[in-house]
């Protein structure tokens, strides 16, 4: 065995001369095992410390485990840090599920562990039965990146994640212990068939061994040829995606339709995948391959105007030649009546309204939606500026009827998530008189007998 991992170990570069590591120890026979052979390993020269979490979860079974650890790394010397928190204040707070919940609690430790102890490296005793299992149930499930697998070391804290084992079957692990010397203890909730991972482990992986006893390794080349592969083919879709996207900012990314759909087919998956990382931390948890088809069927579409609710609070709209990847309520702008000074500047979401009284009021005048003229003399003052409600109409100049500003966002191809934030500015009645960049209303026009004019002028933020 210790050759094996050696290898892997030389092959992945994943220890160096010098490196302090922190190895995760739950006191079973994986992370004994790994203890007891990076402890082993005197000529690469490195310093150990055991880092365990006592999840509280499983009454005197865990506490035993905890003490199973902390009674050999004291005979051992070997430094020892333990951690006990709280998974239903977590639950609660996060909203997390229980594996949820310990997960997040434990890596959340050993991170601040690494920085407080300076440490190269967090070391995992995943091995290769966890690997095909965990490739399993991610293509089950449809996962986005789903022969990929458990990554052999990843970026952590201020150093990385080492998983030295995943080269290993659980049998060879047990061997090791037994011949060693090396005591564990089993956690009987790994017998439970209510977990996903224990009925892979029953019932699936006995039978891949029996049509091949090496299954292990074939699972562990292909998630590193995989993950290679993903890596260059994501640097691409980073590279086609700077013509895709149009707009970027906190909570939301703008792309273009065409430029989209002219990207080729695996770019387009990655392209989104990425987007949708950057929107959300959870995206890793619940959006799946089929989400993605959704946004590219969405985007496909001869429907000038739809959306699609993603988990994540992610909302996908698409808007004529354009589609909008957003979290739920980063776009929403809805307000509140706003009273406009004569004079000043009234700041919005997303821009300003600056307005001013001006004499000679023909002077200003010019054909630019993005400002407004009207006679003070003929105008019911204060004006107000709000977003639209429902049933909305204005009687646009040279217009013998009202029309609905709900048509004149469609006419005008506003996209549907920038409607509920578009400002729409009143007289004190309530009547609209202005939709900026839009439309003017026919109310108190200026003209030769105009001495004082309200000016308004609507500057749009980049």
């Amino acid at each position: 065995m210790n050759q094996i991992v050696n290898s892997f170990v030389e092959k992945h570069e994943l220890i160096k001369e010098n490196d302090h590591i922190i190895i995760a120890v739950s006191g079973g026979p994986d992370s004994m095992a790994l203890l007891h052979y990076l402890m082993e390993q005197k000529e690469w020269k490195i310093q150990i410390s055991a880092a365990h979490v006592e999840h509280g979860l499983r009454g005197e079974a865990s506490i035993l485990d905890m003490e199973l650890v902390e009674s050999f790394c004291e005979s051992r010397q070997i430094p020892f840090y333990y951690h006990q928190p709280n998974i239903k204040q977590v639950m609660k707070e996060k909203g997390y599920s229980l594996q949820e919940a310990a997960r997040y609690s434990r890596y959340t430790w050993l991170e601040k562990l690494m920085l407080e102890l300076d440490a190269s490296s967090v070391a995992l005793a995943h091995h290769g039965d966890d690997q095909v299992e965990t490739v399993l149930m991610k293509l089950v499930r449809g996962g986005l990146s789903s022969l990929q697998g458990i990554p052999v070391t990843r970026p952590f804290a201020n150093g990385k994640i080492i998983r030295p084992f995943l080269c290993l079957e659980k049998l060879e692990i047990i061997k090791y212990c037994q011949e060693n010397g090396v005591e564990f203890r089993l956690d009987e909730s790994n017998e439970k068939d209510a977990y996903q991972r224990n009925r892979f482990r029953k019932t699936v992986l006995p039978f891949l061994k029996e049509e091949n006893t090496n299954v292990h390794q074939i699972f562990q080349r292909q998630s590193e040829w995989t993950r290679e592969e993903n890596h260059f083919l994501q640097t691409e879709a980073e590279k086609a995606f700077e013509q895709v996207i149009l707009k970027k900012k906190e909570g939301w990314v703008e792309l273009c339709n065409k430029s989209f759909l002219l990207t080729p087919i695996p770019l387009q998956r990655r392209g989104l995948h990425l987007i949708l990382n950057y929107l959300s931390v959870d995206v890793g948890r619940y959006i799946t391959s089929k989400h993605i088809d959704d946004i590219i069927l969405l985007i496909k579409s001869k429907s000038p105007s739809k959306e699609v609710h993603l988990p994540a609070k992610i909302i996908v709209k698409k808007a004529y030649d354009k589609c909008l990847l957003m979290v739920n309520g980063m776009t929403n702008g809805g307000f509140s009546p706003i009273m406009i000074p004569l004079t000043g500047i009234v700041p919005l979401k997303q821009g300003k309204i600056t307005s001013e009284v001006v004499r000679n009021a023909s002077s200003f005048f010019k054909k630019d939606t993005s400002v407004f003229l009207g006679d003070l003399s003929r105008l019911a003052t204060p004006l107000y500026v709000r977003t639209r409600l429902e049933g909305d109409r204005i009687i646009p100049i040279g217009m013998d009827g009202s029309k609905k500003v709900k048509k004149i966002f469609i006419e005008e191809k506003i996209p549907v998530m920038l409607r509920d934030s578009w400002p729409i500015v009143t007289d004190r009645d309530g009547k609209v008189i202005w939709i900026p960049h839009l439309k003017r209303s026919d109310v108190a026009l200026i003209d030769e007998r105009t001495e004082e004019a309200v000016k308004l002028e609507y500057e749009k933020k980049e």
